[in-house]
């Protein structure tokens, strides 16, 4: 038995090899000055077998592959035809036991991290990989009935493990993709300042919650928000960035609405408290957004609204400020957002940053290298980072929602020429003084 197995391991290393062999690498040293390969470029298709075929031992590579490989211009079925194809191959050379634990490993990364938007969509993968695994498992089925073999097929054992990996993730994040109910009623008005901060910043984080988890990797692929088309194919990030101009143009015009002064403090003060309490919860999106309005020159000139602000207000507004200060590329924040990932509290990133991130990596680095290989360290710097993006879209608030805040919320709405209108609005309840 340790001969047959010590065989096994040597046709393994010996395939291994075969793989590295069709890409450029190059040896690294760990941080124990072990020395290991690096995998700097490769054509896809040879891309693709590898990071199948290592998929047990480096998950983090074969994940930041899995999320940025669209961005070179390839496609899930692009994708899905290069590994049934190895598959074939082993298969019809009686050496599947080579990637028995791979293949399935490969497609549990693969579902969990594209689920949405390589497998369920409309043209997806998820009947296509059923089928293939499924077809391949009845033939060797039938074929051991026939031998009179009464083990269990390894292809029978691949194809339920898929199986299952598919059955999992769809309970776990099934109800993301559901489309939300838009609501019949007229727009509603709602007073800001008869609402607790924490109420009001419970519903803005449960608002900007289901913006953040709609996002789709694809989205973040080859600074899709910039493009002309991008209302296509960055919805979402569209959303989401129009939403934080929404919401900060809606704070400064509400202040702005208020003549009395005593009123107009207490909902700066209320509006400091739903900030304060929104990066509490690490919501720094709509921290941000808050920080946005509060920040609006309209706003900004108002001497006698600030004045008069509490002093349990103006350390919260001095906290937050260096909070999401730009000083060190957003130091404190970065930092603090970091916390949240490590110890999996549920976190909302500010996009503007995270975007400015990826903007960084593609303007820095080629997508191929020679015009021809992809430029894995670029696919491993984007997908690191998009990797953290989508670990946070998995953990989740457990805010309950109360409709009638929550919607209320999401209709805001601002006037055209906002800028514009909020200013003069700022001249009327603070003049400028006389010169």
């Amino acid at each position: 038995f340790f001969f047959l197995g010590h065989l096994a391991c040597n046709s393994m290393e010996v395939y291994r090899q075969k793989l590295l062999a069709t890409l450029n690498t190059e040896e690294g040293r760990d941080q124990n000055q072990q020395s290991y390969i690096q995998v700097k470029s490769g054509e896809f298709e040879d891309l693709a077998r590898y990071m199948m075929f290592v998929s047990p031992e480096d998950a983090s590579s074969v994940e930041a592959f899995l999320l940025t490989y669209r961005g070179f211009g390839y496609t899930p079925e692009n994708m899905f035809d290069v590994i049934a194809a190895q598959y074939r191959q082993l298969h019809r050379v009686d050496k599947l036991q080579m990637i028995a634990e791979q293949i399935p490993v490969f497609f549990q990364l693969w579902i969990r991290l594209n689920y949405f938007s390589d497998f369920v969509k409309e043209g997806g993968l998820l009947d296509k990989t059923l089928d293939f695994f499924a077809t391949i498992a009845q033939e060797a089925e039938e074929s051991r009935q026939e031998t009179e073999d009464v083990e269990t097929s390894l292809e029978l054992i691949i194809s339920n493990k898929i199986k299952l990996a598919f059955l999992r993730t769809q309970r776990l994040y099934g109800k993301r993709n559901r489309k939300k109910k838009q609501s019949k009623r007229p727009p509603m008005d709602i007073a800001l300042e008869e609402l607790p901060a924490s109420v009001i910043a419970d519903q803005l984080t449960l608002i900007e919650w289901d913006l953040f988890t709609s996002i789709e990797v694809p989205e973040l692929l080859n600074m899709s928000w910039k493009a002309k088309n991008r209302l296509e194919i960055a919805a979402n990030v569209v959303a989401m960035v129009e939403r934080t101009n929404l919401v900060s143009y809606w704070l400064s015009t509400e202040i702005c609405t208020y003549y009395n002064l005593k009123k107009r403090i207490k909902l700066v003060e209320k509006i400091i408290n739903v900030a304060w309490k929104c990066s509490q919860a690490h919501n720094f999106a709509t921290t941000m957004e808050i920080m946005g309005g509060l920040n609006n020159v309209a706003i900004t000139r108002l001497k006698k609204t600030w004045k008069g602000i509490s002093e349990r207000c103006k350390e919260r507004w001095d906290k937050l400020t260096q909070l999401m200060d730009t000083a060190g590329n957003y130091a404190m924040y970065r930092a603090s957002l970091l916390n949240a990932r490590t110890q999996k509290i549920p976190a909302i990133p500010f996009l503007g940053v995270f975007l400015r991130d990826l903007t960084f990596i593609e303007d820095g680095n080629e997508n191929l290298i020679n015009g021809e290989q992809i430029n894995f360290e670029k696919n491993k710097l984007l997908g690191t980072l998009i990797k953290d993006f989508t670990d946070m879209q998995r953990t989740p608030y457990t805010i309950r929602k109360v409709a009638a805040i929550y919607q209320p919320l999401v209709d805001i709405s601002i006037p055209d020429g906002a800028d514009e209108a909020v200013y003069q609005l700022s001249l009327l309840v603070e003049p400028k003084a006389a010169p």
